[in-house]
């Protein structure tokens, strides 16, 4: 990307400027002697956002006056490497807010003056995500004491680096996701007692089912530990932790040597819980509800694809704070229990697919004023689906397939259903007809249409389906060929094809509102009527085929209009008239476009449009050989007879001078206007005596 240089000096007149955002601008540096220097008489500046331009590593060396800076932020330029000008951060003594994230950074300490550390006194939060750093960077941060918020996401490989982490005594929040650091978390970290913030998922830590580490961090509040790895400890851990968490979230902990575990015991001893993930672990036993019961807080509990089992019991006790429930993917039997309404009065969201639940569906459900998601998926419930579920609820998305469910009509019209046609319906044999008019459906209609073997009437009106950007293929025919279309080239096919049908009755003015469309086949049908001239407003269309059909009247002029046209037939109906003058793309057509309508007439067809001359001037047939144009005729005639006159001319000179060929002549002449007697086309006279007397 090209880039500019900026005459920071342009800036000196803002003696008030507090805040100054360059971001996304391309820039590449600083003119000579116009650096970022003079922003330092700026004495009120206290935040500069310089993202996403092209700055290097020189960059720090032209700020180091910078002194009244609290924010600066230099992500997504081309820092690279070690940073030789250190320095020129470390004199920004106020400088509270720091982000370098998205560069090539190695290492944050300099090369030169024997490797200086960055020292910033005030420095509250930095980001260090996404950029080459290696573990060492720890050892580079030890001299940040009051540094309360670190992130830095990058590339961390091995075992954790101590040395600088458990030094930074005053962190609150601490981000080290998506690394891959591995081994168990070094013991000085029970001295980050300030920590209330800690993300450590995606990497390859060992995390003890006792949580010993995080024992005494009694400040902390949220762990974020999703794809590290549960394990065992050799001595039992019996000690009670001082931390209450509000956040814990253990996804896909599990490791290949345990093939079920029981939940880890500090569990029981939370009661400030709010959102609570254990999915994808394979924990067993009964689903834990004394999670809900203990945590009175809580609002989110995700249990999904785990070993749980058992028939699910709630408390009758009211917990008003719960908003979500995903227990899905394990393995409870018996039936969804109807204190389910009671207990979770707002609840918005209730995932059970993938169990074995039986039964009917709980009425009471449909009663949840704040219910807008049920999945009831992939389990062995029976009965029929209550109406008053779709009727009076406020669901927005409901998943029932994949179960035993009874009855044939489906009436959800005039609803507020929203996104792609699910599964629900699918291979539902007894299924005689379904009515979706009226909702804001997306998508593409699904192919496992054909699997309602005894549907026999489907209501789609009124939606939002389009063309499936799926990888799937289409056949479809345009432009007098059968073609295939698959990927995304099926975001550009816009089209109709109703070909080879029993349409009957005139042509629907509606399509021409279709004015996206680039094809449109209403061939091999029964239609009758006009064309509609309103098929001019149709700009994108490149394929029109009206063949075959019952069409009369003319073809509209307005058709000429259509520059994108690129095939169009109207051949075989009973059209008449003039075919349109030939005008742009639409005087590219060929005969057979417009054949099989015995009362059209055109230059295209050969035959002339014009009124015949009186029967006194004309011949009653032409010659077996006059297959040539009228035009043609014309012209031909017309260099004959100047061809002829020449001729005669000739013959004059030579009859006057010679009298036995005038005595010759004569003779000739006689016998010729006998034989061409009886030709009434007196203006091709000279051409019918040139071919009877050749």
């Amino acid at each position: 990307m090209d880039y500019w240089y900026l005459n920071a000096s342009m800036l000196l007149p803002f003696e008030k400027l507090k805040s100054l955002y360059l971001s996304e601008n391309a820039i590449g540096g600083n003119l000579e002697n116009e650096g970022f220097q003079w922003l330092s008489r700026l004495t009120k500046l206290e935040t500069l956002n310089l993202t996403g331009n092209s700055l290097k590593n020189s960059i720090l060396f032209d700020m180091r006056n910078l002194s009244s800076l609290k924010t600066l932020r230099l992500s997504s330029n081309q820092l690279e490497g070690r940073l030789l000008h250190i320095q020129g951060l470390s004199n920004l003594i106020n400088l509270k807010k720091l982000d370098l994230s998205e560069n090539q950074i190695e290492s944050l300490q300099s090369s030169k003056d024997g490797g200086r550390k960055l020292e910033l006194t005030h420095l509250k939060e930095l980001n260090l995500n996404s950029n080459l750093f290696n573990n060492s960077v720890f050892a580079s941060l030890n001299k940040l004491l009051n540094l309360k918020t670190l992130s830095i996401s990058n590339q961390l490989k091995g075992p954790i680096d101590t040395k600088g982490w458990c030094d930074l005594r005053n962190l609150e929040v601490l981000d080290v996701s998506g690394n891959a650091l591995e081994g168990m978390l070094p013991h000085c970290f029970s001295n980050l007692t300030a920590l209330r913030v800690l993300d450590i998922s995606r990497n390859h830590f060992q995390i003890p089912l006792s949580f010993a580490p995080f024992a005494n961090l009694s400040n902390l509040k949220a762990l974020l530990s999703n794809e590290n790895k549960m394990v065992t400890e050799p001595s039992f851990y019996t000690s009670i932790p001082k931390f209450q968490f509000e956040v814990i979230s253990l996804s896909k902990c599990i490791t290949s040597q345990q093939l079920s575990r029981k939940l880890p015991t500090f569990l029981y001893y939370q009661y400030d819980l709010r959102y609570v993930d254990l999915s994808h672990n394979n924990f067993s036993g009964t689903v834990p509800s004394w999670l809900l019961e203990n945590n009175a807080k809580l609002e989110d509990l995700i249990l999904k694809g785990n070993s749980f089992t058992g028939p699910l019991s709630f408390s009758s006790a009211l917990i008003s704070n719960v908003s979500s429930i995903d227990i899905s993917e394990n393995k409870i039997q018996g039936q969804i229990p109807t204190s389910t309404c009671s207990t979770f009065p707002h609840l918005s969201r209730l995932f059970l697919s993938k169990n074995a639940f039986e039964g009917n569906i709980p009425l009471c459900l449909s009663g949840m004023k704040d219910l807008s998601i049920l999945d009831l998926s992939n389990n062995q419930l029976y009965g029929k689906v209550p109406e008053e579920l779709i009727t009076k609820g406020s669901l927005t998305i409901l998943r029932l397939s994949n179960n035993n469910f009874s009855g044939n009509h489906v009436h959800l019209h005039g609803n507020r259903l929203r996104g792609p046609l699910s599964l629900a319906f699918y291979n539902s044999s007894s299924l005689v007809t379904v009515d979706l008019r009226g909702n804001n459906l997306t998508g593409s209609i699904p192919k496992w249409i054909d699997t309602l073997s005894s549907l026999s009437v489907l209501l789609l009106k009124d939606n939002h389906f389009h063309d499936s950007y799926l990888e799937e293929v289409i056949e479809f025919t345009t432009k007098s060929g059968f073609y295939s279309y698959e990927g995304n080239i099926l975001a550009y096919m816009t089209g109709i094809d109703l070909s080879c049908n029993n349409l009957t009755g005139h042509i629907p003015p509606e399509l021409v509102n279709l004015s996206e469309i680039y094809s449109l086949n209403l061939s091999h049908n029964k239609l009758m009527g006009v064309i509609p001239s309103s098929f001019s407003k149709l700009h994108q269309i490149e394929s029109l085929d009206l063949s075959y059909n019952n069409l009369s009247g003319e073809i509209p002029n307005q058709l000429v209009e259509l520059n994108s046209l690129e095939v169009f037939s109207v051949a075989h109906n009973n059209l008449s008239g003039s075919i349109p003058e030939p005008k742009a793309q639409y005087g590219t057509f060929i005969e057979s476009s417009y054949e099989g309508n015995p009362f059209l007439c055109g230059t295209i067809l050969h035959k002339s449009c014009s009124k015949p001359d009186a029967p006194s001037t004309r011949s009653n047939s032409l010659d077996d050989e006059g297959e040539d144009s009228l035009l043609d005729t014309y012209v031909f005639c017309v260099s004959f007879l100047v061809s002829y006159i020449v001729v005669v001319l000739t013959i004059f000179v030579v009859l006057y001078i010679n009298p036995y060929w005038r005595s010759v002549w004569f003779s000739f002449i006689g016998k010729c206007i006998t034989t061409c007697r009886y030709s009434t086309m007196a203006n091709f006279l000279a051409y019918h005596i040139f071919r009877q007397c050749d």
